[in-house]
């Protein structure tokens, strides 16, 4: 997913136009496009002017999170040290899968931990308020971050 200042189009598909960054990389197969998605959707939503979108978002990450498959951590590995900075593995399958990585050095433990909890919420939870949260800011219009398919 990159952070640009808008979407343009190029050989049929979306092209993010410059200024532009990384900001993270969803690895699933089955679930990266929309881990994409609602992540994107995520932080268009708390950069936003909308207040009441941005106050749902905050209690959902302040309140105290109960993760039932998803946890962030700090990227230890040798293999893209400095790129990564840190990732979101999901658990309770046949060994451990990382789901993301996030890149931001100022930003990056924060984003983790948003992702962990909406992942989480959106795929193993039934809570009423996650998916009212999520249908109404994935409607949100004006989009600065994008979610880019390689």
């Amino acid at each position: 997913m990159v952070e640009c200042s808008s979407l343009g189009e190029k050989f049929g598909g979306p092209q993010a136009l410059p200024p532009r960054r990384d900001v993270a990389y969803f690895v699933d197969e089955e679930t990266a496009q929309e881990d994409a998605r609602m992540f994107a959707d995520y932080k268009n939503t708390i950069n936003s002017d909308d207040p009441s979108l941005v106050k749902r978002y905050s209690e959902l990450l302040h309140k105290q999170a109960n993760l039932h498959r998803h946890v962030p951590f700090a990227w230890d590995h040798d293999m893209f040290k400095g790129l990564i900075r840190w990732a979101v593995l999901e658990w309770g399958k046949p060994g451990r899968e990382d789901m993301a990585y996030f890149l931001d050095p100022k930003i990056a433990q924060e984003d983790a931990k948003a992702f962990s909890i909406l992942r989480d919420r959106r795929l193993y939870s039934s809570e009423e308020q996650i998916r009212k949260l999520y249908a109404t800011t994935h409607k949100v219009a004006e989009r600065t971050i994008h979610p880019v398919h390689s």
